[in-house]
C-alpha cells in the first residue's frame, strides 16, 4: 500500500505474563518494587505507555515493555 506514513506509531509489542488472582496484590507490589511505579493512566498528551517498564491491563495479565523484565518475573512467579 503507497501513501504517506503516519506521523505518530503507538504500537508496541508488549510480553504478557499471567498470573494467579491470589497474588494480585503481592505481583503489583513486586512489580512496583523491581520496576517502578505503575503509570498513572493515560490522557491524551501522555506517552503511556511507551514509557512504562510495566503495566497491569487486565484482570491477571501483567505486560512487560521488555523482554528481560518479562523473563525476572517469570523467574519470580511462575
Amino acid at each position: 500500500m503507497n501513501g504517506p506514513k503516519p506521523k505518530y506509531n503507538f504500537s508496541r509489542n508488549w510480553y504478557v505474563a499471567d498470573f494467579g488472582h491470589e497474588d494480585y496484590d503481592d505481583v503489583r507490589a513486586w512489580c512496583a518494587e523491581q520496576f517502578g511505579p505503575e503509570p498513572d493512566p493515560p490522557d491524551a498528551w501522555s506517552r503511556w505507555p511507551i514509557d512504562s517498564r510495566w503495566q497491569h491491563r487486565y484482570e491477571q495479565k501483567i505486560h512487560f515493555r521488555d523482554e528481560k523484565d518479562y523473563a525476572w518475573f517469570m523467574l519470580r512467579w511462575s
